[in-house]
């Protein structure tokens, strides 16, 4: 049976969405895996969080719509790691009853900071992933 991943920032425009394209790259069709915001900004990815995924990672995330917590069952997912400890707070304080599924990956949000500050943010989250494969 798949694991199922829901990766959650602020707005699921950036980091959320570039976590969802490494996890689909790593491991593929072997797991169900979203991401949402915790107040979606509507639309879809950050162009430079498109560009700096196309460019560095052969990763294409043009085509993501923005989606919110609320979109979701939350119970039907075995993970829930969230990329910062304000979405932390927010995520235990709104649905209490996925305390023991939550996890927190601290990566800085790149919103509104230049193509070298998406790199870093992408870089980061490749480093937090390595750590989570290894625990699978």
């Amino acid at each position: 049976m798949n694991k199922h991943y829901l990766f959650v920032c602020i707005g699921n425009t950036c980091r959320s969405p570039m976590t969802e394209a490494f996890v689909q790259q790593l491991i593929g069709h072997r797991a169900v895996v979203k991401s949402a915001g915790i107040t979606p900004r509507g639309g879809g990815a950050n162009a430079l969080a498109i560009a700096v995924m196309k460019k560095n990672y052969g990763l294409d995330i043009s085509s993501h719509t923005t989606k919110g917590t609320d979109d979701f069952d939350l119970n039907t997912f075995d993970r829930i790691v969230v990329l910062d400890v304000q979405v932390y707070t927010y995520m235990l304080h709104k649905y209490p009853y996925i305390a023991e599924k939550l996890e927190i990956y601290e990566i800085e949000d790149p919103f509104g900071g230049t193509e070298m500050v998406y790199k870093r943010c992408a870089e980061s989250i490749k480093i937090a992933l390595n750590t989570m494969i290894d625990k699978n």
